[in-house]
């Protein structure tokens, strides 16, 4: 199939380029049909060209790819270093539990103060996230 279709293309170069006649068996081809169909599709002139922002949506579009490239590198990198002080923490406390257990006490006996805490601050990034989002749409 290869074979006959470069045939087929070579000939209508040939006849393109010295005004030959393509030979009967190759005419009653389907294929033949739809390479002359693309060849004088591809012959003419296109009607409506570029539009002048089209090189500059090319380039924003190569470089947002550019950017994600190097974004996830970033993420890759930020969980690696995340994962690595996670283990690390719970090595060195597993290895050394005697020596946090004044912090253990500490913690248990100011739970709830802690606990407090921690809901104040998420709430508190919870509102500045929400304030944030509605002045932007405004």
């Amino acid at each position: 199939m290869k074979d006959k279709n470069f045939e087929i293309q070579e000939m209508l170069d040939q006849r393109l380029r010295t005004g030959t006649t393509v030979p009967q068996e190759l005419t009653e081809s389907e294929d033949i049909n739809v390479y002359e169909f693309i060849y004088s599709e591809l012959a003419k002139e296109p009607e409506d060209g570029l539009p002048m922002s089209f090189k500059a949506n090319v380039v924003r579009e190569f470089q947002a790819q550019n950017k994600r490239k190097s974004d996830w590198l970033f993420y890759w990198i930020v969980v690696g270093i995340s994962l690595f002080g996670i283990l690390s923490v719970i090595l060195t406390i597993t290895f050394f539990w005697e020596a946090f257990s004044p912090l253990w006490l500490l913690i248990d006996r100011f739970k709830g103060l802690i606990a407090i805490a921690l809901v104040g601050i998420l709430a508190f990034k919870l509102l500045e996230n929400r304030s944030f989002l509605s002045s932007s749409r405004s």
